[in-house]
C-alpha cells in the first residue's frame, strides 16, 4: 500500500519511508524528509522546506515562500506562485519558475530549467544545462559545462561562463556575456545569437581593460549570430580592429580572434568599444 500523507494547518514535519508516497500540504508550514522513495509533494500556502531524498521525486512548491532541495535522483521540481529558492541536487533535474521572483541552481548533472513569470536568478552549475527565460528580468548563468541559454520575453542577462556555450536572445532584451567579467575564458568558443534586430541585443567580448577571448589564438573566439546592426551593440574589448572576410566580419586584437560575427560587412558594424564596463 502506497502511503498518502496530508499536512495539517500546523507547523508539521512529514517524514517519507523510503517507499513511494504522495504528500500533500495544508496551511502550515512543513519540513519534508524523503528518503530512498520516489516521492510526490505538493506543498499548500505555507513557507515549507522539502528535500527530496534519493529517488526521483516531484517536488511543486505550492503559494509560499518554499526551500526545495531535489538532492539525488532525476528530479521534477516546481516553483509555485510564492518566492522560492530551488536547489537541483546531483541528478539530471528538470526545474520550472513559475510565478515568483526565484533563486534556482541546477546544481550537478544535466538540468532542464525554465524561468516563470517572476524576476528569477538561474545558476546551471556543473553539468551540461539548458535554461529558458520567462517574461520577468532574469539573470542566468550557465556556470561550468557546455550550456545552452535561451533569454525569453522579458529582459535578460545571460553569463555562459566555463565551457562552449550557446546563448541565444529571446524575444525580449538581452545582454549576451559568453564569458565571466571576473576570468578569461579557457579556450572556448561561445556562440552568442540576437534576434535579427526585434530587439536591444547587447554583446560582450571584454572590458575596458581586456579582451576575454585572448589566450588561445584562433581557437577562442565568440561567434556573433543574427547581429543588426541598426538595433544592437558590441561592448568591450581593447585594441580591437574589423577585417572583412565575405559576409563575415572579425574581430582582431593583433594576432588574437576575438569575436566573429556571421552575415555582417565591417563597413555595416557601426558598434564602438567603449571603455565602460556593464
Amino acid at each position: 500500500m502506497r502511503p498518502i500523507i496530508y499536512g495539517t494547518n500546523k507547523n508539521d514535519t512529514l517524514i517519507g519511508t523510503g517507499i513511494f508516497g504522495k504528500y500533500y500540504n495544508n496551511n502550515g508550514n512543513h519540513t519534508y524528509y524523503f528518503g530512498d522513495g520516489d516521492d510526490i509533494v505538493s506543498a499548500g500556502t505555507g513557507n515549507d522546506i522539502i528535500l527530496g531524498g534519493k529517488g526521483v521525486d516531484a517536488l511543486d512548491g505550492g503559494e509560499g515562500n518554499n526551500s526545495i532541495f531535489g538532492e539525488d535522483g532525476d528530479d521534477f521540481l516546481s516553483a509555485g506562485a510564492g518566492d522560492d529558492t530551488i536547489f537541483g541536487g546531483n541528478g539530471n533535474d528538470n526545474i520550472t519558475g513559475r510565478n515568483g521572483n526565484n533563486t534556482i541552481r541546477g546544481d550537478q548533472g544535466d538540468d532542464n530549467i525554465t524561468a516563470g513569470t517572476g524576476n528569477d536568478t538561474i545558476f546551471g552549475g556543473a553539468g551540461n544545462d539548458n535554461i529558458l527565460g520567462g517574461d520577468g528580468r532574469n539573470t542566468i548563468r550557465g556556470e561550468e559545462g557546455n550550456d545552452y541559454l535561451t533569454g525569453g520575453n522579458g529582459i535578460n542577462i545571460l553569463f555562459g561562463g566555463l565551457g562552449n556555450d550557446t546563448l541565444g536572445g529571446g524575444t525580449g532584451q538581452n545582454i549576451l556575456r559568453g564569458s565571466e567579467n571576473n576570468s578569461l575564458s579557457n579556450v572556448e568558443v561561445d556562440t552568442l545569437i540576437g534576434n535579427s534586430g526585434k530587439s536591444l541585443n547587447v554583446f560582450y567580448i571584454g572590458d575596458s581593460t581586456r579582451n576575454w577571448y585572448s589566450t588561445a589564438g584562433l581557437n577562442d573566439y565568440a561567434k556573433i549570430e543574427k547581429f543588426n546592426a541598426a538595433t544592437d551593440i558590441i561592448l568591450g574589448g581593447v585594441n580591437i580592429e574589423a577585417q572583412n572576410f565575405f559576409t563575415q566580419t572579425f574581430l582582431w586584437s593583433g594576432s588574437e580572434l576575438i569575436a566573429k560575427i556571421e552575415g555582417l560587412w565591417a563597413s555595416q558594424l557601426e558598434s564602438q568599444f567603449p571603455t565602460r564596463i556593464f
